[in-house]
């Protein structure tokens, strides 16, 4: 009986890979069906992972093209605000100028009559004084 069985163990077995194991069971197949199954879920596989590559970079490229159009729309509205400012700080400049001219006219009339008006106050104090 161990001689048989060394014999056994000695013999390769053949197997064929086209056939089932004829156990009966309702999911049996052959080595070449399951070769090609698993050959038909990895491409279908490598198609679903590669329509996902691409709508992940489409994603990508849409969020990329929103904040680029974002950041224009701020550097337009920065360089708007910043000539404003310009403007305004220019009208307040020019405004100031005006108040100036303004105040220096005035105090230049007031000048020309202080003299006098300094000359009658201190007649007015030396005539109290002799009094």
């Amino acid at each position: 009986m161990e001689n048989v069985a060394r014999v056994r163990a000695r013999r390769p077995k053949e197997v064929d890979p086209t056939h089932t194991g004829s156990l009966g069971l309702l999911s049996e197949m052959s080595l070449v069906e399951l070769h090609a199954r698993v050959q038909l879920l990895k491409s279908s596989e490598e198609h679903f992972t590669a329509q996902k590559r691409a709508a992940i970079q489409a994603s990508k490229t849409e969020k990329q093209a929103r904040i680029e159009a974002i950041a224009r729309s701020h550097a337009n509205l920065r360089s708007a605000s910043k000539a404003d400012h310009t403007l305004k700080r220019n009208v307040k400049a020019e405004a100031i100028a005006d108040a100036t001219a303004v105040h220096t006219a005035a105090l230049e009339e007031v000048s020309q009559c202080v003299p006098a008006c300094l000359h009658l106050s201190v007649l007015m104090q030396c005539v109290m004084v002799m009094w």
